[in-house]
């Protein structure tokens, strides 16, 4: 069986038998309304003593039911237990990305300069798209080797001959080699130029809006 008190109303001297864990709170009288903190009352003798002139009942008052009083000190009305320090931007309130954070992600609002910045949707980059952006790079610098190699076997392997046709004869003379080199180192320039930009400087493609 469960431990009781008893409690004494203050306001009506109704005696209420409550549960030991209601000492202490503020409880609700069934039998007047009066609220009031739960204080056991202390033990009662076998044998009342009256005051004089009047007789001692034997008959003990009518236990009334009882209620618990919430608390006005204890309670929590907002049951709020953890809360999160992170920032908050304010054009939109939405959570920034870290404390650090200058430009809010959601909005595009900049908490330094306090202007709000143009929000673009953009595709993803996929590996297909750098590839394709970064092949052209690569053919470059490729032909760049290509040339250097013919320059060295044409000037090297291209010999003048007594014998040979004019076309051989025209592309061994020595003028005709300077200007040939020439003209491919040119182009190696070009090519090797466009490769550095693209490959080094650009490896990464434009990004594409959505619409």
């Amino acid at each position: 069986m469960a431990a009781t008190i008893t409690v004494v109303c203050p306001e009506c001297s109704n005696e209420i038998q409550a549960p030991a864990d209601f000492a202490g709170k503020k409880v609700r009288c069934k039998g007047c309304g009066h609220v009031f903190k739960a204080t056991p009352a202390p033990p009662r003798g076998a044998v009342a003593r009256a005051p004089a002139g009047k007789p001692v009942s034997a008959k003990a008052p009518p236990v009334a039911p009882i209620m618990p009083e919430d608390d006005d000190e204890d309670a929590n009305p907002y049951k709020v237990t953890t809360t999160k320090g992170s920032s908050r931007c304010p054009e939109c309130a939405n959570e920034m990305e870290s404390e650090d954070a200058v430009i809010c992600l959601h909005c595009g609002y900049n908490t330094i300069t306090r202007e709000r910045l143009a929000l673009r949707k953009v595709h993803d980059t996929t590996a297909l798209d750098r590839f394709i952006w970064l092949l052209p790079g690569a053919a470059c610098a490729a032909s760049v080797l290509l040339l250097i190699v013919f320059d060295l076997l044409y000037c090297l392997l291209m010999r003048p001959a007594k014998d040979g046709s004019w076309i051989y004869t025209f592309f061994s003379w020595s003028g005709t080699k300077m200007w040939v080199c020439i003209g491919t180192v040119f182009i190696m320039f070009l090519a090797g130029r466009f490769a550095v930009i693209r490959l080094l400087f650009h490896p990464n493609p434009p990004e594409v809006e959505r619409h």
